[in-house]
Parts: C-alpha cells; sequence; structure tokens
C-alpha cells in the first residue's frame, strides 16, 4: 500500500482486471509506466485515475487501448498529473497536443510522437 514507484514496462500479462487490483491496493503510486502493456484498456486506466489520486508521472507509450476516455478520466481525476508519455496511443482521436492539454490540463510534460 505505500508504493510510490512501479515500472510495468513491457508486462504484457497485465490485464484491466489487474490494473484496477493494483490501484485499488496502491492509492499512494505517484509514478507509473505501463509503457507498452498491450493488453490494457480505457476500463483499467479509468479504475487507476479514480484510485490514484497522487499520480504525477504515467507512461501508456504503446498502449492502444487508451482512448479519449482514459485522458478524460485521468484530466477528471488527477490534479497532480504533470507527466503524460502517450506515444503510440494512436487509438485517442485527441492525440494532438492542444486537444490532449483541453482533456488533462494539468500536463506540463507531454510526450507524444511528432
Amino acid at each position: 500500500p505505500q508504493l510510490r514507484v512501479l515500472d510495468l514496462t513491457g508486462c504484457n500479462l497485465l490485464t484491466d482486471v489487474a490494473l484496477e487490483a493494483l490501484a485499488r491496493g496502491c492509492p499512494l503510486l505517484e509514478w507509473l509506466n505501463m509503457s507498452w502493456v498491450l493488453k490494457l484498456t480505457d476500463k483499467g486506466i479509468v479504475a487507476l485515475a479514480r484510485a490514484c489520486l497522487q499520480l504525477q508521472l504515467l507512461s501508456v507509450h504503446g498502449v492502444l487501448g487508451v482512448t479519449d476516455v482514459s485522458l478524460r478520466a485521468l484530466g477528471d481525476s488527477l490534479r497532480r498529473l504533470h507527466t503524460l508519455d502517450v506515444r503510440g496511443c494512436t487509438n485517442a482521436a485527441s492525440h494532438a497536443p492542444p486537444a490532449i492539454h483541453t482533456l488533462v490540463p494539468t500536463v506540463t510534460n507531454l510526450v507524444v510522437h511528432t
């Protein structure tokens, strides 16, 4: 429960159900890298956003299951989120920086494909 930093890069067995359980069990997470965790979808990201309110850095680089639903949930819930990596999240219609900043206004360090 005291976990604050977690790198799950490439953990391809991680599902939305597992992410939901992780989020409930680790509400103090501040830094989470889930790059190339290919089974994740909006369901898991929304659960994460609702449970891990201390999150400051999130990478979902290469996670095709991330859409605008995820981005909106991050913006609605995470007031401390300042760094967001959405490279390769091509299913998010709002993958242009201005649109992402509209959905997630607290982000000051945004990483996208240019």
